[in-house]
């Protein structure tokens, strides 16, 4: 069993300065780290969180390092876990991921910089797995059971222009959508404001090759760029520094005319794609200086960071590097235990590049409730959550891994699966109430 720490009952953690929440809100515990609670709704026990394991996988890369890992299962049911770093693609196999084999495609780069400017992201499409790197073409993946894989760039124009994406594309109505960072020369699409897309199920055709006009320039209400694309059964949310927008219709060349374009959040927004995760109907999301919000449908984003409001006035340097939280900020949902875990803000802000973050923020999923910090035992290892990812195992179970360019240079995985494993490593990470 796991080791339960306080019998309760608490609903959570209300981490505040102000002097008059403790007498007001007896059931919330006032700080809590590596703990969580079972409801966020009901008064529960307080469990200390699982542990990490490091895998014996090894890959090269530096301090930094942009990083990205993802799990793509196939229409047939074949599941592929890659991870990419230092201009390289692995492919991981084994428990525990202790193989990684460089698949890396000839014929298209990785970003390799050492001290790097955007984040790497793979999506899965029509059993394609479709890399951006925000520095070069954005390409796609085939033949993934082979070493190396094939990579082809997506020609945005049909005449092979240079263009790049902000932030990873996303799958909406069946179609790829992008968000252009640069296009080419005499393009019609405006860079960091524009919208491509392909045609259903066919990721190398459509955007504006030749006979195709799949674009859209969000223009309407702001000429602000656009940083961050979220799909949902509804709309496809977008993000730009100090606002959100959502947008209903069918993709094709008359989206622009017919889609219905409505805000969502004024002065809130987000310029960190990796910090956004949803769980059920909810997204959640760290804006443009690092503070957790949440928000479902066309509601107001709700303010969660206001439960943890002592950790930021003790910190206030949090909110002074925005850059930093557009590279290094994380989130992911840990569906087995209803847990939504956002790492936000640098360990490192000022570096060049800035670290990834050493604490991650944990929150119930079903009501936004803020449970405490979770900090990894540096003494195993995990330095740095640069990456967070829902994973899948070897049984295709789904699992987090997380990847460190500390000392150990590894992928930890959270041991969702066995109750007894709450130490990083053996390390007793530390569990305060």
């Amino acid at each position: 069993m796991r080791k339960q720490v306080v019998s309760g009952p608490w609903k959570g953690v209300l981490d505040s300065v102000d002097p008059f929440d403790d007498a007001s809100s007896p059931e919330f515990l006032q700080d809590a780290t590596n703990l969580y609670c079972t409801s966020g709704a009901t008064r529960t026990g307080v469990l200390a969180r699982p542990g990490f394991t490091a895998s014996s996988a090894t890959v090269t890369t530096t301090a930094g390092q942009a990083s990205c890992l993802y799990t793509i299962t196939t229409l047939g049911g074949t599941v592929y876990r890659f991870f990419a770093t230092n201009g390289k693609l692995y492919r991981l196999t084994g428990v525990g991921y202790t193989t990684a084999t460089d698949v890396t495609p000839v014929g298209v780069t990785i970003d390799n910089s050492a001290t790097p400017t955007t984040r790497m992201y793979m999506t899965g499409f029509a059993d394609e797995l479709i890399f951006t790197d925000g520095v070069n073409k954005p390409w796609r993946g085939t033949n993934l059971s082979a070493t190396p894989i094939t990579g082809t760039y997506i020609d945005i124009d049909g005449a092979a222009g240079a263009w790049t994406a902000q932030g990873p594309p996303v799958v909406w109505t069946g179609a790829l959508f992008f968000i252009a960072k640069t296009v080419p020369g005499g393009s019609s699409v405006e860079a960091g404001v524009g919208l491509v897309w392909s045609e259903p199920f066919q990721p190398e055709t459509g955007y504006v090759q030749s006979t195709y006009a799949n674009f859209w320039n969000l223009i309407e209400q702001s000429a602000e760029p656009v940083y961050c694309l979220w799909p949902t059964n509804t709309y496809l949310y977008y993000f730009r520094e100090r606002s959100i927008g959502a947008i209903a219709g069918a993709p094709g060349v008359n989206l622009s005319t017919t889609a219905s374009l409505d805000a969502v959040g004024v002065n809130v927004g987000s310029m960190a794609p990796a910090s956004i995760c949803q769980f059920g109907e909810t997204i959640y999301f760290a804006d443009a200086i690092g503070r957790p919000h949440s928000f479902s449908g066309t509601d107001d984003p709700r303010e969660l960071y206001l439960q943890l409001d002592a950790q930021i006035d003790a910190n206030p340097s949090f909110l002074s590097y925005p850059a930093s939280v557009a590279l290094t900020a994380i989130s992911v949902v840990v569906p087995q235990l209803n847990l939504v875990l956002m790492g936000p803000w640098s360990s490192s802000a000022a570096a060049s590049p800035p670290l990834g973050p050493t604490t991650l923020y944990c929150f119930d999923g079903r009501t936004g409730q803020y449970y405490g910090r979770w900090i990894a035992g540096t003494a195993c290892g995990l330095s740095t959550f640069d990456s967070l990812a829902q994973m899948k195992d070897s049984t295709g179970a789904p699992i987090i891994a997380a990847y460190t360019t500390g000392t150990t240079k590894a992928i930890f995985s959270l041991s969702l699966l066995s109750a007894a494993n709450w130490k990083d490593n053996t390390v007793v990470p530390s569990i305060t109430v």
